[in-house]
């Protein structure tokens, strides 16, 4: 067979690795550590059957054949820019999102996007990796993602968002090289982001904030893998700037995954935060142990000092497709306090429980979806010192709505040959501060003001008055007409009601609502997650 017109079921041998719709397990009905995203392991070092990996026709047709013209293959089927030796091998790749639409019903407004960027990717023998990648974003956003983004000055999932016109301005970057000496260890360097959970959301550690400096390392030893995970993040609120500069502080993460049985994974996290600044005394090294519990640290260098959590996350294969998954976050706890039924402001945790499905119906059509619920209680990634929450560049590094909710998420995919049809709804209870007597009460909803503030210690119930209930819902018709670019055709209607952004309750105005419903389509590349569903 020629080379220019070779099946191209033959030539997609591994998964696509990236955080969107169309990331694959690497395995359905086995264990394997997909809760950990990105793994660095080296994808080839990896054994699968052909039965336990999503078939790759949902992308390329089983009958789609590469063309012989060179600008056909460019730009449907190959790299921009692709060069290689023996043993590396570099390629470059636009990233846009284009699109245009309307906002309609009450608040009517022309919307409109223009990213533009570039990718790099690259290994030098088996033993190097890097990527490297550069954004700049000017858009027109719906009306509750404006007042979003105008209340935090900072564009979701991106870095700090300056008014152009009548929208924002935003860049950022990323990038990593890292080093794989052999099958167990891999230590990486960079600017980025990491998710562990098998749902749509995770409560330990999330892709909903802007990347952040980190060094990883990720060891793998029989049925283990353990990540120690070392960041520096900020605070960029205005009300704590270093004038110049930003509050920084460091997060420091283990997390254990265990096959526990061939279809049975358990999974261990712990984190601290704590400060780093010229304000807070210097950087701590005791954290920066890789295999030690943080509690017994805590006491030893003064518990004041750091914000500790604890997690677990599980999941079970069930077989043909199906799963069942689930995830649990300890901030602090109480057990006098948790059965005397008060409403203890010491019981700061929550939890997700889900299902998903996903599976090749026919040779070219793949079906995936989820129904995920998660809840968080009052207080919960809260800490006395606001600098030291569970937050970076003002926004949630778990859960995008913070704290003090109940969440239940439908979502589902279909995929046919490069076609991709999604549907999503959410609905979601939050609770709210208030404004008291004049004066701004986080009350354990906002995770940007000190648990120390509150009016009392019991009567903490999620999403208790005042509250708003907020829907999203969204249906999103994909064309991807270029594989290796990922980048897809789309038309999207999404709809969402719910508080305005900031948000907070005044008795003496009312609760603040938005309704938006509108229309968008254009050119779009999807290697990350942004979640507009808040």
């Amino acid at each position: 067979m020629d080379a220019n017109t070779e099946s191209l079921g033959a030539k997609l041998e591994t998964p696509l690795m990236m955080m969107s719709d169309r990331s694959i397990s690497f395995s359905r009905d086995h264990a394997s550590h997909t809760s950990i995203w990105p793994s660095t392991s080296p994808v080839r070092k990896w054994s699968y059957t052909a039965d336990s990996v999503p078939n790759m026709n949902h992308v390329y047709g089983p009958n789609e054949r590469i063309p012989q013209e060179w600008w056909k293959r460019k730009l449907f089927y190959s790299d921009l820019i692709a060069m290689s030796g023996s043993d590396w091998s570099i390629t470059i790749n636009p990233v846009l999102n284009v699109s245009g639409g309307s906002e309609l019903g009450e608040e009517q407004r022309l919307l409109w996007q223009n990213l533009r960027g570039v990718r790099v990717n690259g290994y030098i023998t088996d033993e190097f990796r890097f990527e490297t990648s550069l954004y700049e974003n000017q858009v027109v956003l719906p009306t509750y993602l404006d007042e979003y983004v105008d209340d935090r000055r900072v564009m979701f999932g991106q870095g700090i968002a300056k008014p152009f016109r009548e929208g924002w301005d935003n860049r950022w970057a990323s990038g990593n090289i890292q080093y794989t000496p052999n099958e167990h260890f891999s230590f990486s360097l960079g600017q980025g982001k990491f998710f562990y959970g098998e749902g749509y959301r995770s409560l330990l550690l999330s892709d909903n904030a802007l990347n952040y400096p980190y060094f990883r390392i990720e060891t793998t030893f029989g049925p283990f893998k353990y990540i120690n995970l070392w960041t520096q993040m900020y605070d960029v609120r205005g009300s704590v700037n270093l004038n110049p500069g930003n509050r920084r502080k460091w997060i420091s993460t283990h997390y254990l995954s265990w096959n526990v049985t061939d279809k049975w994974n358990l999974s261990f996290y712990e984190a601290v935060v704590f400060r780093s600044d010229t304000l807070n005394g210097g950087l701590d090294v005791s954290y920066f142990n890789p295999v030690i519990f943080y509690r017994p640290i805590e006491d030893q260098v003064d518990s004041r000092l750091g914000n500790a959590l604890l997690g677990m996350n599980t999941s079970y294969k069930l077989g043909k497709g199906h799963r069942v998954y689930g995830q649990f976050i300890l901030d602090e706890f109480n057990l006098d306090a948790l059965t005397n039924g008060g409403g203890s402001w010491l019981n700061k945790f929550g939890w997700q429980l889900g299902y998903g499905y996903d599976a090749n119906i026919t040779d070219e059509d793949r079906l995936s979806w989820i129904a995920e619920w998660n809840q968080v209680r009052p207080f919960t990634y809260t800490h006395r010192d606001v600098l030291t929450n569970y937050g970076h560049y003002y926004q949630p590094i778990a859960h995008p709505l913070g704290t003090d909710f109940q969440e239940f998420i439908l979502r589902g995919n279909w995929y046919h040959n490069r076609w991709t049809t999604t549907v999503h709804l959410s609905l979601a209870n939050r609770g709210l501060p208030e404004v008291i007597n004049g004066s701004y009460s986080g009350e354990g909803s906002d995770m940007w003001v000190s648990y120390n503030s509150r009016l009392g210690n019991e009567g903490f119930d999620i999403a208790d008055d005042p509250s708003t209930q907020i829907i999203n819902m969204r249906g999103r018709v994909a064309y991807t007409f270029n594989p290796k670019w990922q980048m897809d055709l789309f038309l999207e209607l999404g709809y969402r009601s719910g508080a305005s952004y900031p948000f907070v309750f005044d008795p003496s105005v009312g609760l603040m609502e938005t309704n938006s419903l509108w229309i968008s389509g254009g050119l779009q590349t999807t290697i990350f997650r942004t979640y507009t569903d808040i």
